[in-house]
């Protein structure tokens, strides 16, 4: 500003931009919620722009002091994962979970012999996989493609193997397969502290689990296999009891499941059990296939394949 006198001012404002808390719990406390593809265990507090916009999802099933957690509802009122638009006030978000049911495993009797019988063990299996590899994921670093739906920015394409980040469900979207089907897929490094390195099957709906899945899934943590079922009118119910198992980096990890919903776990081409879920909903459903991580992020994963089983 120049006065009559020629004599000069200026007046400058600073302008902050407006910050609010954004608080972020399960219940129960103490299980993880993924904020914009990082994921944090909570209770926790994010300051963040009014405005701005962010991705939230809550990764499951999840597991917390022995117990097993699938997701119910977040108190905003979204889906498990959603976008939320930053409020002008302090504002908190809460996913809650409710106990998955299980299964109390049942032994079997052994008739008895007139001569001592070797304990039977696992035996390799030639006929697995008998399916191509959909997608060995050689291609330039980057999005994963259109041939996939799901939670497809929780991975990314990097050194010609699929890089897991938030991870979550994510589904071969082209095919639906038939009720005698299989998939699997190679360890290329494994996340020791993962909760779950999965494959699909059977899946209802190519976008979400929502409408019903078949889910195998390796715990690293607890080197073992699980056979999970879910439908909306059985909620998650897991199929016969673990499978005791320790994978390693370059393993291949497989599942195939027949038309009358009998679910075959592999080693490379070695058979490590088989769990009957035919009382599932959807055994003897078509569907698609798939995988699903949860806090995976240090895992990378390559060649899945799977398809159509001549029984």
């Amino acid at each position: 500003m120049t006065d009559e006198d020629g004599l000069q001012s200026s007046t400058s404002v600073l302008i902050y931009p407006e910050k609010v808390m954004l608080t972020f719990d399960t219940v129960p406390s103490g299980l993880q919620v993924s904020f914009d593809q990082s994921t944090f265990t909570t209770p926790f507090v994010y300051d963040t722009l009014i405005g701005f916009q962010h991705t939230i999802a809550a990764p499951q099933p999840q597991t917390l002091s022995g117990t097993t957690y699938t997701f119910a509802s977040w108190s905003d009122g979204g889906a498990a994962q959603h976008t939320i638009t930053v409020p002008a006030n302090n504002q908190s978000y809460i996913a809650t979970y409710q106990a998955a049911p299980s299964s109390t495993p049942t032994s079997t009797p052994v008739p008895p012999t007139a001569t001592p019988t070797a304990t039977p063990t696992a035996t390799p299996s030639g006929s697995f996989p008998s399916t191509s590899v959909l997608d060995s994921f050689t291609r330039a670093n980057g999005a994963i493609g259109n041939a996939w739906s799901g939670s497809k920015t929780g991975y990314a394409i990097a050194s010609n193997r699929l890089d897991v980040g938030s991870g979550g469900d994510l589904y071969w979207s082209g095919t639906r397969f038939g009720a005698d089907q299989e998939a699997y897929l190679t360890f290329s490094t494994i996340a020791p502290a993962a909760n779950e390195l999965d494959l699909l099957l059977k899946a209802q709906g190519n976008t979400t689990w929502s409408s019903g899945v078949l889910e195998v899934w390796y715990d690293p943590v607890n080197v073992r296999v699980q056979v999970w079922s879910y439908s909306t009118a059985q909620g998650w119910v897991q199929r016969g009891a673990d499978i005791p198992v320790t994978f390693v980096n370059g393993d291949r990890f497989g599942a195939r499941v027949s038309a009358t919903g009998q679910v075959q776990v592999y080693r490379n081409s070695q058979l490590l059990g088989t769990r009957d879920a035919s009382a599932w909903t959807y055994a003897t459903a078509t569907g698609y296939i798939g995988l699903w991580t949860d806090n995976a992020a240090a895992a990378f994963l390559d060649d899945f394949g799977g398809g159509n089983v001549v029984p």
